[in-house]
């Protein structure tokens, strides 16, 4: 792309319009995300912007979606955050057990994937916010792999992990 800066007095206002157009171009370039499309880069020797496709391994692989995940879970949610709280069992494919609401939380544990019963990583920044005393814990076996995931509101990730299970768990504040 060629832009023409004629008119331009002053050699620094010039230089200015350009830094301003590469900043741009890069903010832009760098708002693409991987996989989604081809990115796009700013030689620095020459200011030429070239274009890269994906890798042929960002591509998601074709085929049939994964079997829904097999699911036999005890879940203890406790609304004060102590004592015996309400306990419930839930098997998923087949779906069965007490739980209130066995077919929406299945399909919910389905949808979210394993991943959300790990507690948020070491390091991981979290909102210092408080979402109540409400406490759960989740054991059993998921998708073949034992679970023991403990759930709290203590601060912004322990909340958006209730929330992601929310059919599981209950709404927060019950």
């Amino acid at each position: 792309m060629a832009v023409a800066l004629t008119g331009w007095s002053n050699e620094g206002m010039r230089r200015t319009a350009i830094l301003g157009l590469v900043g741009a171009g890069l903010l832009i370039a760098g708002c693409s995300s991987a996989g989604d499309s081809p990115s796009a880069t700013l030689s620095p020797s020459t200011g030429a912007t070239t274009t890269e496709s994906p890798s042929p391994s960002a591509t998601p692989p074709t085929g049939s979606p994964a079997p829904p995940l097999t699911a036999d879970l005890t879940v203890t949610v406790r609304p004060t955050g102590t004592g015996a709280g309400e306990t419930h069992t839930l098997r998923c494919n087949p779906n069965g057990g007490d739980h209130p609401r066995v077919d929406a939380a299945c399909a919910q544990i389905d949808h979210v994937g394993q991943s959300i019963f790990a507690p948020p990583g070491e390091g991981t920044m979290c909102t210092q916010q408080y979402g109540g005393p409400q406490t759960a814990t989740v054991t059993g076996t998921l998708g073949g792999s034992e679970i023991d995931a403990q759930f709290s509101l203590v601060d912004g990730c322990q909340i958006s992990r209730w929330e992601s299970l929310s059919e599981l768990l209950g709404p927060i504040g019950n």
